[in-house]
């Protein structure tokens, strides 16, 4: 999850505050205190939306960079899902 954070601080652009909802302030707050920052809820309001970007949207069209990040479709597709059944979310 710390790798998610870091790869959507690394890719910031103007519209990641739009794609993600928190500032780029907060995320960077959540990783200078991890993992002390992390509980249930920031796992789903910092973890969640990068994730869904990374598989469903423009993050996954440079698969090399996530890679370099130790992240690939297949991790964050599982860790989405250990997230979502975590929450009581079915992605079925």
């Amino acid at each position: 999850m710390k790798r998610v954070v870091a790869y959507a601080l690394v890719t910031w652009d103007w519209e990641s505050q739009t794609l993600f909802g928190p500032e780029q302030s907060e995320f960077q707050d959540v990783l200078d205190g991890w993992p002390n920052s992390l509980n249930a809820q920031t796992a789903l309001y910092f973890v969640h939306q990068p994730l869904n970007y990374f598989i469903n949207g423009g993050g996954m069209k440079d698969p090399e960079a996530i890679e370099r990040f130790g992240l690939s479709r297949l991790k964050c597709e599982a860790l989405m899902e250990k997230i979502d059944s975590a929450a009581g979310h079915d992605r079925q």
